[in-house]
């Protein structure tokens, strides 16, 4: 990320939140579910990051 709209640490925290939920023990019970857990993690974090990369290229 560009860093003019100052959101990089903001998306690190935003992004560490969603892991955690996704690689907690009530959703996590296998190595396996490993891939599969970060694909849902890349479709669910992608549209963020992506607007965040467009509104930096407003300014």
């Amino acid at each position: 990320l560009l860093p003019y709209l100052a959101q990089g640490a903001n998306s690190s925290i935003e992004d560490g939140a969603v892991l955690g939920l996704l690689l907690a023990p009530s959703y996590f019970t296998s190595r396996a579910q490993i891939p599969g857990m970060l694909q849902l993690f890349q479709s669910l974090r992608k549209a963020r990051g992506e607007g965040i990369v467009r509104e930096t290229f407003k300014q």
